[in-house]
């Protein structure tokens, strides 16, 4: 199998004054030991800026705009410092550093270019580019720092929808990163690419059946719980289209779930990405990239949710994913996980950042609803917290009746082999009826 010897990963990002990141904050991107951690989770409540966060990677060369922004440009406040630091590794290649500092100007769109200060590119020792201010025009011939982004960072927002377009007006999709800004972006038509190829397959054109075989196995590789097989039939009236084998039978594509057609739309989406990028390998989906995705769990049952890392991990085993969720089965289910908690600070109105990489495979969903995503006691119902302050109201007054009325409402709600049910009854047992 032919190897892809560059990698290519987020190290870091500083934020400074950034909408609500208030002063500096340095978020990291790595292990323990320094090296890209594969998956980075970002946890917060709504409103704490995760979205946010993915934005600013997804478009770090465009990072300021006016106190009075226009059009689509209302991402971040004016006077913000971005710094990133970014590695590229192999055999050719040494630190790659990617710098901007100091930006003051107005943004009208996502896709323009001001002077924003200086950008310094380290692609190896033996080829420096020494400094640009942002190009203006085809005649600059300094380096465009969106090529890097488009090159390697793909992001997905909350928004999947599929293309009605045909796949030759792909190239107009070709910002990889739209669908985390703007909700009517649209992305691969999953069926139309899959008739394609099986067209093109049977007129006998190099590499189809390669590349549908590739498809097909990236659509029956569990990603997507019980996709079988895929198969292509034609109506009566001519109309080709595909059937997905699931246990319930052969369903055409909008007879699936939501959940299935939206996993479906943006994994796809990704995978014809990685196949036009590295043509050259016998898995392209082996190739490196930066995949950022606006809450992963959306629209997933939580079967699902305890397993997704894994699969897109077999799936895409060298890129780096950097995702926002709501799920502690997300949390729960990682082998190795760097974790960003972003908290509200009430009476400042800022976000503070905690970090921290390791493995909780073996914390229950109430310790990591608890410790990690900042729940506390809230983790019960309001009803049970109110009837447990009740009943330990009554054991401290020594008040029976008023400790045995919360115990018989807090008996009615419990789960039937709850264990906290012997201990209420113990501790109701040393008081005695009046």
């Amino acid at each position: 199998m032919k190897d892809y010897k560059e990698t290519f990963a987020l190290e870091s990002i500083c934020l400074q004054n950034v909408k609500c990141f208030k002063g500096k904050h340095q978020i990291d991107f790595v292990d323990q030991e320094g090296k890209p951690a594969l998956w980075t989770v970002i946890l917060g409540n709504n409103n704490t800026g995760k979205t946010t966060l993915l934005r600013l990677l997804a478009k770090k060369n465009i990072l300021l705009i006016s106190d009075k922004p226009r059009d689509d440009s209302t991402l971040w406040e004016d006077h913000a410092e971005i710094e990133e630091l970014m590695k590229v590794a192999g055999d050719n290649h040494n630190i790659s550093c990617f710098a901007l500092n100091g930006f003051k100007g107005e943004v009208g769109s996502i896709e323009s270019f001001v002077p924003i200060g200086l950008i310094t590119f380290y692609m190896s020792s033996s080829n420096f580019i020494d400094k640009y201010t942002s190009p203006r025009s085809d005649e600059d011939n300094n380096v465009n720092s969106n090529q890097i982004t488009k090159r390697y960072i793909d992001a997905y927002g909350v928004s999947r929808l599929t293309s009605e377009t045909t796949l030759s007006d792909y190239s107009k999709y070709d910002d990889t990163t739209k669908t985390l800004f703007f909700n009517n972006q649209e992305l691969t038509n999953v069926e139309e690419w899959l008739l394609q190829l099986d067209y093109a397959k049977k007129s006998e054109v190099i590499g189809a059946d390669k590349r549908l075989e590739q498809l097909v196995n990236t659509l029956t590789s569990k990603i997507l719980p019980d996709i079988e097989s895929v198969k292509f039939e034609t109506s009566k009236d001519f109309k080709s289209f595909a059937l997905f084998k699931t246990p319930y039978g052969w369903i055409p594509l909008e007879g699936l779930s939501h959940g299935y057609r939206t996993t479906m739309t943006w994994v796809v989406d990704l995978a014809k990405r990685m196949f036009d990028r590295y043509p050259e390998l016998d898995n392209p989906l082996h190739g490196p990239a930066i995949v950022l995705v606006d809450e992963i769990d959306l629209h997933l049952h939580p079967e699902w949710q305890r397993k997704i890392i894994k699969y897109l991990s077999d799936l895409f085993p060298n890129t780096q994913f950097i995702v926002t969720a709501h799920s502690p089965l997300i949390v729960q289910s990682a082998e190795n996980v760097n974790l960003i908690m972003l908290e509200k600070d009430d009476e400042t109105g800022s976000i503070n950042v905690r970090q921290q990489f390791g493995s909780f495979q073996g914390w229950t969903v109430e310790e990591i609803l608890r410790e990690l995503m900042d729940m506390g006691e809230k983790t019960r119902s309001d009803r049970f917290l109110k009837l447990l302050e009740q009943f330990e109201q009554g054991l401290n007054e020594e008040n029976y009746e008023k400790a045995k009325a919360a115990y018989d409402e807090l008996d009615s709600i419990l789960h039937p082999a709850s264990s906290q049910r012997k201990l209420l009854s113990i501790q109701l047992s040393s008081l005695v009826p009046a």
